[in-house]
């Protein structure tokens, strides 16, 4: 294991040649296949976050700016504590990975002085399924490094008819 962390932007070597010499470089890098997991807030209207999956409509999304999960406080772009920093045209949502219907949004939405972004998904292209219990958002910051994000959700009118997938 090298110990290259996806916040890395350069590493070192150090090693000995074979008479036993000590050798060493450093140069930069750019982790690859790194995803940064943030928090969002489906439907932050609703505490409930009721989905109808038999329905288009749109769901809005909260991108928060600050992450508090597991009682650590991360900043979705370090030292400044914005959503500014995602790019809204990568986002994904749901198993059919359908993306943002809307322009995004971006202030204060859950009172925490850090800026958040609320998008929109449409619920039926999402492909929610009525025992789905959770939800995730992928997508990209504006520096290419990917975010995922999951949330709790319930369905709704899935007893009087089919539901997809």
């Amino acid at each position: 294991n090298s110990g290259v962390t996806c916040f890395d932007t350069s590493v070192t070597l150090v090693a000995k040649t074979l008479s036993g010499d000590p050798l060493a470089g450093q140069d930069s890098v750019t982790p690859i296949n790194c995803e940064e997991e943030i928090d969002i807030d489906i439907d932050p209207f609703n505490a409930a976050n009721v989905i109808r999956p038999n329905d288009s409509y749109n769901v809005t999304v909260a991108i928060l700016g600050m992450r508090t999960a597991d009682g650590d406080a991360v900043d979705v772009t370090p030292g400044t504590g914005t959503a500014d920093d995602i790019d809204a045209a990568t986002l994904r949502f749901g198993p059919a990975e359908t993306g943002n219907t809307a322009t995004p949004v971006i202030f204060d939405i859950d009172g925490d002085s850090h800026d958040d972004m609320l998008v929109s998904f449409n619920a039926f292209d999402a492909g929610i399924a009525c025992a789905d219990t959770d939800l995730e958002v992928t997508g990209e910051k504006v520096s290419g490094i990917p975010i995922e994000a999951v949330d709790l959700i319930q369905t709704d009118d899935c007893e009087t008819g089919g539901c997809h997938p």
